[in-house]
């Protein structure tokens, strides 16, 4: 499932017909905060922060994510894309950057970023089994 941080409807209902009924809207910092820590099940693998929310906050965001939540993509989607903003939002941890009228590259930015989190995911898990720490004779 995916985040989608906005508090623009329009743009989230946009979204929701593109992407399908696995996305929740949250409005803010803090209760994308909440969400997400209450995801023991790792069932939010996605962030996407919309097009209205300023730059410096979802660069602010991406970073927080990248140290406390590290499985968690983000995916910033911007009006216009140029290649400062991409570079900025990459530091920055943000695994794209799409424009918002594109949703075919949406969808594929969604894919890859899921790709990416299943692959983490499964080393997280990998290293806390205890039968991959060593063998007992």
């Amino acid at each position: 499932m995916y985040l989608v941080v906005t508090d623009n409807s329009d743009e989230f209902a946009r979204l929701k017909l593109t992407l399908g009924r696995g996305i929740k809207q949250v409005k803010d910092r803090r209760e994308l905060a909440e969400m997400l820590s209450d995801n023991q099940s790792h069932t939010y693998t996605l962030v996407l922060i919309g097009s209205g929310v300023e730059l410096a906050i979802a660069l602010g965001i991406s970073e927080e994510l990248r140290v406390s939540f590290p499985t968690v993509g983000v995916i910033l989607l911007r009006n216009k894309v140029d290649p400062s903003l991409t570079a900025q939002s990459m530091s920055a941890g943000v695994r794209d950057v799409i424009p918002l009228n594109n949703p075919e590259a949406l969808v594929l930015a969604c894919k890859r970023s899921e790709d990416i989190s299943r692959r983490q995911l499964q080393k997280v898990f990998q290293k806390t089994d205890a039968s991959s720490l060593g063998k007992i004779i």
